[in-house]
């Protein structure tokens, strides 16, 4: 509404011109009013309203900018296929592209500064207990204690004395049950597999959020993805990260810095080239063979054309 406001006061304090329509401004703001809901339900397309865009600032930034282009787009589209005009000019859409993601940023950035200062007081933090007999308790335990911006408080550990830090040892409780009976829990968080379907009923029952800790190293990576097969998670490993997208991104990545790289290196790779032919006028340019042939991830050889790193005395 801010955006719009403004963009409207912009357009008549710098353009003494008349509006093309003809709209006065509580007529303009009623209207804009009318298609919060759109921007809200836009906004959460975009995911903006999730913890891993707003608390990372590239995503919330590039997330942002979308989100205001497509706002005023669809917009224009409305005012294109229904013939109801939203805007009295044309300046005034691009205004508001341009106000709308300034302050989008100024009060997001805003809000993420206050949250962050509230959850190193404590407050609004998301109350956890612990469960697992092992290193990765321990390790998670300290973390959390000693990094409030997480979002989490440990408010109980269900372990065994070794497997807790000595600062939380008061924390230390029997069971899962008595955890939730003596402690106010929101999340559990398990980071051994002993009971683990027992553990996440007990979740579910009780409106808890679930947080299972994966048991070996390839987990802990950006090479899986989560299939299901008839109802059944199974966690997909890669053996490398480029799937999807990603190797569409690699292949586009990998034309367009290989072309623009022997553009820039040509003039060099020629200068190469002659001195290899001066220094043995009878032997290749370019190394090749047998001996030059590499495979691919799926085993396929190819052929690599080198440069022969040695040169004869003429």
């Amino acid at each position: 509404m801010s955006a719009f406001t403004i963009a409207y006061i912009l357009r008549i304090s710098l353009d003494p011109r008349p509006f093309h329509i003809s709209i006065n401004a509580i007529d303009f703001i009623t209207s804009i009013f009318m298609t919060l809901p759109l921007w809200i339900a836009m906004f959460y397309f975009f995911g903006l309203y999730d913890r891993e865009i707003y608390t990372h600032p590239l995503r919330n930034f590039g997330r942002i900018l979308l989100a205001s282009i497509t706002g005023i787009m669809i917009m224009i589209s409305v005012t294109f296929f229904t013939n109801t005009p939203l805007f009295p000019a044309k300046l005034v859409a691009g205004y508001a592209t341009g106000i709308g993601f300034i302050l989008l940023m100024i009060f997001r950035s805003a809000a993420n500064i206050v949250r962050l200062k509230l959850l190193k007081r404590g407050l609004g933090a998301r109350r956890v207990v612990l469960i697992g007999n092992c290193d990765l308790t321990h390790v998670l335990a300290d973390f959390i204690e000693t990094n409030p911006l997480t979002g989490f408080k440990i408010s109980g550990i269900v372990a065994q004395t070794q497997f807790i830090p000595i600062e939380l040892k008061k924390l230390r409780r029997s069971s899962l049950e008595s955890a939730l009976t003596r402690d106010k829990i929101d999340v559990i968080i398990q980071t051994d597999s002993k009971n683990v379907s027992e553990h996440y009923q007990i979740a579910q029952k009780h409106y808890l959020d679930f947080y299972q800790a994966p048991e070996f190293d390839g987990i802990m990576t950006t090479k899986h993805t989560i299939d299901i097969i008839d109802s059944v998670p199974l966690i997909h490993t890669h053996p490398t990260p480029l799937m999807g997208y990603g190797r569409i991104v690699k292949r586009i990545m990998d034309i367009a810095g290989g072309t623009i790289g022997i553009i820039i290196a040509s003039p060099i790779m020629l200068l190469v080239a002659i001195a290899v032919k001066i220094s043995d006028p009878a032997g290749p340019i370019l190394m090749h063979g047998k001996q030059q042939k590499r495979l691919t991830r799926y085993n396929r050889p190819f052929k690599v054309y080198k440069i022969p790193l040695t040169l004869r005395k003429v």
